[in-house]
């Protein structure tokens, strides 16, 4: 059996640890946490750079996937699978009103 490791976070993080650290103290000495400019220029920053018209930043990945699905006109009645590793994909399908079904991927 192979293993795929996961995604490594802490690595991530080590390597833009001071580019990080400072967004983080800037927000949290604005106290800006919700719908400010901080969000704005990143929906804009994101629009020019996908070529995107309209960009919509969320609070976290459940609500985002669960207006994918929304949009994709996914509801009451479907069944949607998904990989039984993640539960993000689980509560956006459950809140849809869909059928959230678990497939072992190995």
């Amino acid at each position: 059996m192979n293993n795929i490791p996961f995604f490594n976070y802490l690595d991530l993080f080590a390597q833009h640890r001071e580019e990080l650290t400072n967004v983080f103290q800037k927000v949290a000495e604005c106290g800006a946490f919700i719908m400010q400019n901080d969000l704005v220029q990143f929906e804009q920053r994101l629009s020019e750079y996908t070529g995107i018209k309209y960009v919509l930043g969320v609070v976290n990945a459940t609500d985002a996937m669960q207006l994918l699905l929304k949009a994709e006109g996914i509801g009451v009645g479907d069944e949607v699978i998904f990989c039984t590793h993640t539960m993000v994909v689980a509560s956006a399908i459950k809140f849809t009103g869909a059928t959230p079904v678990p497939v072992d991927t190995r």
